[in-house]
């Protein structure tokens, strides 16, 4: 996952916060919100003032989910 860290601070272009900053990185399986996932997912939370939003990767990098501001 170390490889992809250039990926994961990319997260904050992709939502669209360049003013924003990296909140906190959650590496799960998520069960909560998918009781039926069994791989690991890395979820990349962000936010710009009152905008918050998150990216969902896969282990090797893969964007799997966007979660954009509003």
């Amino acid at each position: 996952m170390i490889e992809h860290w250039q990926q994961l601070q990319n997260a904050l272009s992709r939502l669209g916060l360049v003013d924003g900053k990296i909140e906190m990185i959650t590496v799960s399986k998520q069960k909560a919100w998918l009781p039926q996932n069994d791989v690991v997912l890395v979820v990349v939370h962000a936010a710009a003032g009152k905008r918050k939003g998150g990216v969902v990767y896969s282990l090797d990098g893969k964007v799997l989910d966007i979660d954009k501001p509003n």
